[in-house]
């Protein structure tokens, strides 16, 4: 049986923070599940309508690809709750929810570790464990029981401008990912060189007109400020920090530096604050207009390589290994691995043939062949 970890707890200020991707296992697995979560994923689609969440907006259930669910699916689900109690209690040890969100995803807290082994031990015949993103406590449990965790996470290219995809990794997401020691691993056959623009061509949705000369020496891309990767894997650096690193770090040269905000951000840079602020409707365009991108972790920086354009990634993420490359032959070669073998087409996502292909343990060259069949036949019915 396969089981889904849900996160139970409002680190973000949010309930049920994972409840589109409840609402999407509902929806795309149709074999019994089991699901470990806190009892707030209970609560009815019209509990959440009331509170303007996003998930039940029609546009998002045809983006993820889900339905809202009935009463009796609820009713019918297989599941373990996660004491609520826990999270006020253990809030205290920390300087703040963030501090605790980020000790969550990092750090073994031992009572959650017991807990959740103690869980698993109990589930008949566990396949798997499903996240979406990263547990340390729930991966040193499963460890103990030798029961696979997969973790799950939007992918770095995504629509409009890019076939979308996600992360699938046995390690973890984000700055604890398993794409460099993949790539290193990997048979030769798997480092193929096609350039940076065969590959931006391939996994291009829409055709982009011919960018204009840059405008800027630098464009700085911030990210939510409670994004996980951000909190788990910046290497210490945040929006603020960020900037006051540019402001130092260029303080005596006559760079011209813009800076985009997320869209989904809490707060926005003063643009009073001797930068300018960046308003193009959507990244390409923005990383367009400057020679050189700086970020933490933004997946901006995979976008910017795939345009050619200098890149500076201070925090961990996945596709570092892919900005550090010595040459750009080598550069060429850990691109064409992450976008073939480690990133995944969205359409796999809860599949579970492919599931249980990548449980298999298959080679790298395997797995590029799904993957490629699946975009080729994306491509097939775009045309």
């Amino acid at each position: 049986m396969i089981t889904v970890f849900l996160a139970p707890y409002p680190f973000r200020g949010h309930q049920a923070p994972d409840l589109w991707f409840f609402y999407k296992v509902l929806t795309s697995v149709k074999e019994p599940v089991h699901f470990i979560l806190s009892k707030d994923y209970f609560n009815s689609v019209e509990y959440w309508q009331e509170r303007f969440r996003w998930e039940p907006k029609e546009y998002n259930q045809r983006k993820h690809g889900y339905t809202l669910p009935t009463q009796q699916q609820l009713d019918n689900c297989q599941f373990t709750l996660l004491d609520e109690a826990f999270f006020e209690q253990h809030l205290q040890n920390y300087a703040n929810p963030t501090e605790f969100y980020k000790a969550w995803l990092t750090e073994d807290i031992p009572e959650l570790r017991q807990k959740l082994k103690y869980i698993l031990a109990n589930i008949s015949h566990p396949e798997a464990v499903l996240v979406w993103n990263n547990c340390a406590s729930l991966n040193l449990a499963a460890e103990a029981l030798n029961i696979p965790v997969v973790h799950f996470e939007q992918g770095s290219l995504r629509l409009p401008d890019y076939f979308s995809t996600f992360f699938f990794d046995f390690q973890g997401v984000n700055g604890s990912a398993e794409a460099e020691s993949r790539y290193l691993n990997a048979a030769e056959e798997c480092k193929q060189q096609l350039s940076v623009n065969e590959l931006r061509h391939y996994f291009s949705k829409a055709l982009h007109a011919s960018p204009a000369a840059p405008e800027y020496d630098i464009g700085v891309a911030l990210q939510v400020e409670n994004d996980s990767n951000l909190v788990a894997y910046g290497n210490s650096f945040n929006n603020f920090t960020l900037l006051e690193y540019m402001r130092v770090k260029h303080h005596a040269t006559m760079k011209k530096i813009i800076v985009r905000p997320h869209p989904y951000a809490l707060f926005t840079p003063n643009a009073k604050a001797s930068f300018q602020i960046d308003s193009s409707p959507c990244s390409n365009d923005f990383i367009s207009r400057c020679h050189h991108i700086v970020t933490v972790n933004s997946g901006v920086a995979l976008e910017a390589i795939l345009l050619n354009k200098e890149v500076t990634i201070l925090g961990e993420g996945p596709f570092k290994f892919i900005a550090e490359a010595e040459n750009e032959a080598e550069k060429c070669r850990r691109l064409y691995f992450y976008l073939f073998a480690y990133l995944v087409p969205y359409e796999l996502l809860l599949d579970m043939d492919y599931l249980r292909f990548r449980l298999s343990k298959p080679k790298d060259s395997e797995i590029i062949h799904w993957h490629k069949s699946c975009y080729e036949t994306q491509k097939a019915l775009l045309s």
